[in-house]
């Protein structure tokens, strides 16, 4: 994992443990890691399922807002609720965007 440097880094880290615990708490599991990449392919970030658990796969050589978009289409995607406590944890805009879809 990269190290955060600037104040806007240290609040998407902040935002991005928020998401990973809360999918964690909800059976969800997540995974940042570096995917792999060949001369005929290359892993993106998504989800799969395995042994019944659901597993979302984040590259972490993505931009950390970027690895925060592709958490916050998955919560939409699988229509997962969050509580008020988490989405009061969450900046304005994310919020809004989270309680209008579910």
């Amino acid at each position: 994992m990269q190290q955060a440097r600037t104040k806007d880094e240290q609040e998407c880290e902040k935002q991005i443990r928020l998401l990973v615990k809360t999918l964690k708490d909800l059976n969800h599991e997540v995974r940042r890691e570096k995917l792999a990449r060949g001369d005929s392919f290359r892993v993106k970030s998504g989800t799969c399922q395995f042994s019944g658990r659901r597993l979302l796969f984040i590259d972490s050589r993505l931009p950390l807002k970027q690895q925060i978009t592709v958490m916050l289409d998955y919560i939409i995607d699988h229509e997962i609720a969050l509580s008020a406590d988490v989405l009061s944890l969450l900046p304005v805009n994310m919020r809004s965007l989270l309680t209008r879809t579910n």
